[in-house]
């Protein structure tokens, strides 16, 4: 099992996935989750990164 350090910095997923030329999209909660799920959906003719951060 993976395990967060509180004292580690996080890396920026959403930053580097958009310096690349994706879509990043963060999802903290269930509900952002789906709703990132849908936008993904409709994005065409790019690559999608979802950085979900599980409790």
């Amino acid at each position: 099992m993976l395990r967060r350090d509180a004292d580690r910095p996080q890396a920026d997923l959403v930053g580097l996935a958009e310096s690349i030329g994706c879509v990043g999209m963060r999802c903290t909660t269930p509900s952002e989750l789906d709703a990132a799920i849908r936008r993904s959906g409709t994005v065409q003719d790019w690559p999608v990164l979802l950085d979900v951060v599980l409790p």
